[in-house]
């Protein structure tokens, strides 16, 4: 809600939504990103000619966006067919330019406005966290594992873990530590992808789980010696890729191709879980944090169809139930991809600086939708459904408003009130939650819509009751009816 008293929380969610579209890669991938979106050149680029964009890398390669009347495509050899004035360079971005400054000011308003909220959402170690990917000591090879072991060293060692009971006790306590941390943009996305699909690599382990530890410890040994320093080696910590395990050559490459998509197919089931109950959510800033909980377990699920596909085994694979599961895994893999890039585009549209609704924004939502309500009605009827189906943008009762409101300037107007009252006695029963998670005013706004709607048709009663539902105080009294 908007209301001044609001304020503290309606920062927040605007803060979160930042947040998201920055972890869910890491903080640099956004910020190169962030030039799709907020750069002015893109802006005045004609997509229906032809030509191609040239984004250049800080590492100084070059990706080139190829479109022709409508079509796009993506690769890093520029194209031979076009000329050089027919390509428009864009320079690579600085590394700290465009989200950080701006996630540091947001933060800045919001410990202004609540210090109170400062400290119990935890945002200056968030930001420390965020801030670490803009320092020297996240350039290392191995950058998006670097924090993970750090963060489930609370949890135990799992050199003491003596039994497959433990071993999984552990796992499922690593799970839920790593999924909170994501889910609270502390640990980014790719910090945690590998170690979570290793973990449900781990889950689904056809054998002993302590025979896969030993599988470590022998590495280590062969690679490092029995000792190091007069010390023993031990494992600090599992080996978190699942190609480490699958092409062991105990692991037949049957049992490989197997064990790698039954991996994939819980992760994907995961996300599939996720993202649906987003479309059901009542609260905008709970639809997108499922659909950001979704992200990372269809990247998850990503990489184990990827690993499996390109397995070295693949070409020894005779078994028919594994060679179904090859065939299967590239299709999965292409539907995988999609939501990812489909999910991806919903949580940046929030943003801003995208041709697609931000529904964060009830006056943007409201444009979207008056711009609809300009085509016919089976028109704009699939514009909305699309938007809720296929590409993600919205949840149900923010689909039942646009399609009571166009239903109503197309000549329907007690079927689309209806519908639109429907969706706000929804709404009005999760008030509070809205309320606290700063959610944009939908409730007061849409009944201002419902009865300017009803005072062109006539209908003075039902124009007097949304009116009066309308006003702050009529939500602030379903807060604290007493």
């Amino acid at each position: 809600m908007n209301d001044t008293f609001t304020d503290p929380h309606t920062k927040r969610a605007e803060l979160y939504r930042l947040l998201r579209f920055m972890m869910f890669d890491n903080p640099l991938e956004a910020e190169r990103r962030a030039v799709n979106v907020y750069n002015p050149i893109l802006r005045k680029i004609d997509w229906t000619g032809t030509g191609a964009l040239e984004l250049s890398n800080p590492d100084g390669s070059s990706e080139y966006i190829v479109y022709s009347r409508g079509t796009k495509y993506t690769t890093t050899v520029r194209p031979t067919h076009l000329l050089d004035e027919q390509i428009t360079r864009v320079a690579a971005p600085s590394a700290s330019t465009t989200l950080w400054p701006r996630l540091q000011e947001s933060c800045r308003i919001l410990e202004e406005l609540s210090g109170e909220f400062y400290r119990k959402f935890g945002i200056k170690g968030i930001l420390d966290s965020v801030g670490y990917f803009y320092s020297s000591r996240s350039q290392s090879e191995e950058q998006p594992l670097a924090r993970y072991s750090e963060a489930l060293a609370n949890l135990g060692e799992p050199s003491q873990l003596k039994n497959d009971n433990a071993i999984r006790s552990w796992i499922r306590k690593c799970w839920d530590q790593l999924t909170y941390l994501y889910g609270n943009c502390l640990l980014a996305g790719d910090e945690v992808k590998y170690v979570l699909t290793t973990f449900a690599l781990f889950e689904l382990c056809p054998f002993s789980l302590t025979s896969l530890f030993e599988m470590n410890q022998e590495w280590l040994q062969q690679n490092l010696g029995i000792t190091v320093g007069g010390k023993p080696v031990t494992m600090a910590f599992p080996h978190v890729d699942i190609r480490f395990y699958l092409e062991q050559p105990t692991v037949r490459a049957d049992l490989a191709v197997v064990w790698g998509t039954s991996v994939a197919r819980v992760l994907q089931k995961q996300a599939e879980q996720f993202r649906d109950e987003a479309k059901l959510k009542v609260c905008i800033e709970q639809f997108h944090f499922n659909l950001y909980i979704a992200l990372l377990y269809y990247r998850c699920a990503l990489y184990a169809y990827n690993v499996v596909l390109s397995l070295s085994k693949i070409p020894f694979v005779t078994g028919e139930r594994a060679l179904q599961r090859i065939e299967a895994a590239r299709a999965e893999t292409a539907l995988c991809e999609e939501h990812r890039v489909i999910i991806m585009a919903s949580l940046t549209a929030v943003l801003g600086g995208l041709d697609l609704p931000n529904i964060a924004s009830v006056e943007e939502s409201r444009n979207w939708m008056a711009a609809l309500a300009t085509r016919s009605l089976p028109e704009a009827e699939l514009k909305i459904r699309q938007a809720y189906d296929a590409e993600l943008l919205m949840p149900k009762f923010l689909r039942d408003i646009m399609l009571g409101f166009v239903a109503c300037i197309s000549g329907k107007t007690k079927a689309g009130l209806a519908r639109m009252l429907a969706a706000m006695q929804e709404l009005e029963k999760h008030i509070e939650e809205a309320v606290l998670l700063g959610d944009p005013n939908y409730l007061s706004t849409t009944y201002a819509l419902m009865a300017g709607i009803c005072a062109q048709n006539g209908m003075e009663s039902e124009k007097l009751e949304y009116s009066r539902r309308a006003e702050p105080s009529y939500y602030q009294k379903l807060m604290h009816p007493s």
